[in-house]
């Protein structure tokens, strides 16, 4: 009798150790895409863009399949950027959800709480809010009243907050809680917000996070992206309102060196202008640079305009149809230009307003800022 009441719970051992293993050899994602045209397959991207699967799209579903050796950072995407939704990947199963501009994924030990925001009905309600409102509020309205344009864009800012809300109060709660901390290791580089985190405090949480997971890629690239954030944030500082200009340099359409402090001296008033010919935003911002150029052009204004294309017939290309009235300089070596660094900037459009002393006016005028700001240097 005890020989056959230890045979039972050998058996009771064995299924408990070997068949109720949560352990898995690979990933699995299925997904479904409804309300989304001219898309035909699916690409799991890794953070070095590295592709991690692929697959068709059939009847409306998906599935991929593979292997990781490791929790992994990684997007699944589609139709250039109609979906591109972010999974924390281990060897799991995840369900991805695609409804028009609404996407999430759900699943996975990491990715149940690093993303689990994305998928509750408070978050999509508030984004889809977000998209209704964009599409009704931007549709039809003069870029030139001004009445009009920060009205529509207060809306906008509005719902955007309460789409952003919902993810800082999220992230708060994980990196502050008690969650395991590799979660919270990709949580704090999810994070952007950089006002509530500082670059400081960030560091300090990567020597936390270090003593208990050891030696951590993911680790070492964060803490020297946060110290280079620092070294920006000190050069930012150092070109704020009331400092001293530094000089930069570029090439006209003509191939001739011009410096920005020769255009300095010669004007009143000098706006230095970062832009590209891939930035949209940047060349948004031209109509309104061209009425103030207009009206105070002969009052001593002048744009300095350094675009950062490293592609000199792109350059070319879209100063020629934007058909730009002021000093269209070119530095071909992009993001690595020297007055990038020296600004400390982090994305275009950029800009400064410069003084005959060179003096940092104002910094960061977009649309009747700048009108506003002219009108009132330029009042006498």
């Amino acid at each position: 009798m005890k020989n056959i009441n230890k045979l039972f719970m050998l058996v009771i051992l064995g299924f408990l150790t070997f068949g109720c293993s949560t352990e898995k050899e690979e990933f699995t994602i299925s997904g479904t895409i409804v309300n989304i045209e001219d898309i035909d397959t699916v690409v799991l991207y890794g953070t070095k863009n590295d592709t991690l699967a692929i697959a068709p799209i059939i009847d409306n579903a998906f599935k991929l399949q593979g292997k990781v050796t490791q929790p992994t950072e990684s997007y699944l995407m589609a139709g250039g950027r109609k979906i591109q939704i972010p999974i924390i990947l281990e060897n799991d199963d995840y369900q991805a959800t695609c409804d028009g501009r609404i996407s999430y994924a759900t699943g996975g030990e990491l990715n149940a709480i690093v993303n689990e925001y994305s998928a509750t009905k408070t978050y999509t309600d508030a984004l889809k809010d977000l998209y209704e409102t964009s599409d009704v509020v931007f549709e039809g309205f003069d870029n030139f009243n001004k009445e009009q344009v920060e009205s529509a864009r207060a809306k906008y800012r509005a719902k955007d907050k309460v789409v952003r809300d919902i993810v800082k109060l999220h992230q708060e709660s994980v990196l502050n809680g008690d969650y395991p901390t590799l979660a919270k290791l990709f949580t704090l580089k999810a994070n952007q917000d950089t006002k509530s985190i500082s670059f400081e405090e960030r560091l300090t949480k990567l020597d936390a996070y270090e003593k208990e997971l050891g030696a951590n890629e993911m680790i070492e690239t964060l803490r020297s992206q946060y110290k280079k954030s620092i070294e920006r944030e000190k050069m930012m500082a150092s070109v704020a309102v009331g400092k001293s200009y530094k000089d930069v340099m570029g090439v006209t359409p003509d191939g001739e060196e011009l410096k920005l402090s020769e255009v300095i001296k010669n004007n009143k008033y000098t706006l230095l202008d970062f832009w590209a010919s891939w930035c949209g935003p940047c060349r948004g911002e031209f109509p309104h640079l061209k009425k103030a150029y207009k009206k105070y052009k002969a009052d001593g204004f002048e744009i300095y305009a350094l675009s950062i294309d490293e592609k000199r017939d792109a350059w070319l290309k879209a100063s020629e149809k934007e058909q730009l009235p002021w000093l269209n300089i070119v530095d071909l070596d992009g993001f690595k230009a020297k007055g990038i660094q020296e600004y400390g900037i982090r994305g275009i459009p950029a800009n400064y307003l410069i003084d005959s002393n060179g003096i940092i006016v104002a910094t960061n005028l977009r649309g009747f800022g700048l009108d506003d700001m002219l009108k009132t240097f330029f009042k006498n």
